[in-house]
């Protein structure tokens, strides 16, 4: 993350939104292609409301950053506050969890678990984990997860 970038996190966490966005915006004019600052953009915007900047933002650093597990699991935790869960839920499921990169798994399975709340999804604790964890590990995952008594149910095939 380039030193403008930085400095733009630390005003975001102080609540400067405008000045974080001012930094954000700079370490862009230096390098366009910087997902990272892109998807920096994309949260200040999603954080002030302003959602079809922040979803180009969040496009854009996909685009330049494909398979980045962090700017995915942010994508797919605003695709969650703007309430389109089962578009969410995939993110989570497919793009982030079995992505072999994301060295912190249990921060998108939080936010999955979050979504899946606030969109009703009612599923056994653990039913939605246990396909990606096994798809990237081949067992039950690092978090010692189980299968979910219910693995035929209608919600896990819909995924």
């Amino acid at each position: 993350m380039t030193s403008m970038c930085k400095l733009a996190v630390e005003y975001l966490r102080q609540g400067q939104t405008e000045t974080a966005l001012r930094k954000a915006k700079q370490a862009l004019v230096k390098d366009p292609d910087n997902p990272q600052a892109h998807n920096l953009m994309a949260l200040i915007y999603q954080r002030s409301g302003r959602d079809r900047l922040a979803e180009q933002h969040f496009r854009k650093a996909i685009g330049l950053g494909p398979g980045d597990p962090y700017i995915l699991n942010a994508y797919t935790s605003f695709l969650c506050d703007r309430r389109k869960f089962a578009q969410a839920r995939s993110q989570y499921i497919y793009k982030v969890l079995a992505n072999p990169r994301y060295a912190t798994p249990w921060i998108a399975m939080t936010n999955l678990g979050i979504c899946a709340r606030h969109g009703g999804d009612l599923l056994p604790p653990g039913a939605e984990y246990e396909p990606p964890l096994r798809l990237r590990h081949g067992r039950a995952g690092r978090s010692g997860l189980q299968p979910g008594p219910y693995p035929d149910s209608p919600q896990l095939r819909q995924l």
